[in-house]
Parts: C-alpha cells; structure tokens; sequence
C-alpha cells in the first residue's frame, strides 16, 4: 500500500512539474528537395528541411546535426545551432549532400539529431526522421540522320546524332561509346555530351567510314 501511495505521488509531481513534457521527441520535420526530381547517385544537392518545435516550453541552447546513414549523406559538417527555439514555430534548415549510389527508386528516411537545454537546465537529445523521396532516373535513346546519299566505300561521313532524355533528372557529363559493325566503321571511339536535360535532347556529330563491300539498305 505505501509503495501505491508513493508512486501516485510521484505521477501527480509529474504532472504539475512545469518541466513536465508530454512527448519524449516534441519535433516533426518535412523535406523538401530544392530541385524537382533526385536520382541515386547526385552529387551536391540540397535538402531543406522544415523543423518544427512542438513542446510547450521554450528551449535553449539548440543544435541540430545530421545523421549519416544514407540514402543523403551530408557533404561537410553543417551542424545547425540556435540560442533558443519556441513553441509552433518553424525553423527552415538547408543541408547538401550526395545521394547514394545504386538504390532503388523509393522513399528514404534522414535523420536528425536535436540537442537542447530544458527550462529546468538539463540536456535532451531527440531523434527526428525526414522523409525524403529518390525518384529521379535518366532515360536516353538516340536517332541518327545523315545529308544526302551514303555510298560504299565512303570516308569521314558526318553523322547528327540526337540524345532524348525521357527521364525525370538532367543526365551529366554521358560519354556515347560507339561499336563499329558491318557496314560501318567510327572514326571516333567514343564522344562526349555535357548535358541532356530531362524530357529534353543533345546533339552530337561524329564521323564514319563505309565498308566498300557494304550492300544498299538502311542498318541501325
């Protein structure tokens, strides 16, 4: 019967302590890429991230770190401090990092790491997940076209080829390799492309031979 008593006393404490928090994580946070799409792999891209304070108390001493366990790894050490945080209030965090490489399409989860003093002087730390969506792909197909007619036996033929992009993210520095077959022969290897934006196209021309025994038809 006394330790009833003793520790409905305490629960009562607790309740008109005004340390008291009704949550052990009192954040939420949303994510939000600065740009549309994000694929496995990118490099230097940012993340903000809005963090909301949801307890009743203001906090002091705040300082907000990321936590590096992919898919978004941090590129350099971009710990957030803030003297104070107050209640309902939004705090907008921008950090950049690489995405990791050969993931599947999905949505991930980043973590961060709060730091704060309570109003009755004692240090919490609580963990927050943002949501975050690696939906971003490149899909590329090609076309060619050549001036005029082609004939057996032709050298340095210039070709325009055309890259469509019919992904969702910008591809980067695309290197085309060519494979010389029957009838044709690249003069070049393999060409490189800067840029082909998504649902957008590059043009590249490269020249070509033609086997003299090459026959009349149209090849791919």
């Amino acid at each position: 019967m006394r330790k009833a008593l003793i520790l409905l006393l305490l629960f009562s404490l607790a309740l008109l302590s005004p340390y008291y928090y009704a949550s052990p994580t009192p954040f939420k946070a949303i994510g939000q890429w600065l740009t549309k799409y994000v694929a496995p792999g990118e490099k230097m891209v940012p993340l903000e991230v809005t963090l909301v304070y949801q307890g009743p108390y203001e906090l002091t001493d705040v300082e907000v770190t990321p936590v590096n366990k992919g898919p978004f790894l941090v590129s350099s050490n971009e710990n957030y401090t803030m003297s104070s945080m107050y209640p309902g209030v939004n705090y907008t965090l921008v950090f950049i990092g690489n995405i990791t490489p050969d993931i599947p399409l999905g949505i991930y989860t980043f973590y961060l790491e709060v730091s704060y003093r309570c109003p009755n002087g004692v240090f919490e730390t609580s963990g927050v997940k943002v949501e975050v969506p690696v939906l971003g792909y490149v899909e590329l197909s090609a076309g060619a076209e050549v001036n005029g007619t082609v004939f057996p036996g032709d050298h340095n033929v210039p070709v325009l080829l055309t890259i469509y992009n019919t992904g969702t993210v910008t591809a980067t520095n695309v290197t085309l390799l060519f494979n010389s077959t029957y009838p044709l022969k690249f003069v070049t290897g393999s060409v490189n492309v800067p840029v082909i934006p998504a649902g957008g196209y590059a043009t590249s021309e490269v020249s070509v031979d033609v086997y003299k025994n090459a026959t009349i038809g149209v090849y791919k």
